[in-house]
């Protein structure tokens, strides 16, 4: 998961924060079901829409489509069974 394109994109005066240079991937398995994830996290001083439309423009190009089972206002897309899922922190 490390490896998608994805990952390695990032909106536009975003700065990666001392501590998190790297892709955070990993492994859940503590539903029976095993779920592989990955994210990245950095700082940006624009909006959230701002990182949405980035976010949805790289994620089309390289080859994700929007999720239309996702909830409203949700930044959900799929490709080859993943999920991409563009979740908004606060400092």
């Amino acid at each position: 998961l490390a490896a998608l394109d994805v990952l390695g994109s990032r909106p536009e005066g975003a700065t990666v924060a001392e501590g998190f240079e790297e892709v955070d991937a990993g492994c859940w398995a503590d539903s029976g079901d095993v779920v592989a994830h990955a994210a990245r996290t950095y700082a940006f001083p624009g909006t959230r829409a701002e990182v949405g439309e980035h976010y949805r423009t790289a994620a089309v190009r390289d080859g994700w489509t929007p999720d239309p089972d996702a909830p409203a206002g949700d930044l959900c897309l799929t490709r080859e069974g993943m999920t991409l899922r563009i979740v908004f922190l606060t400092a």
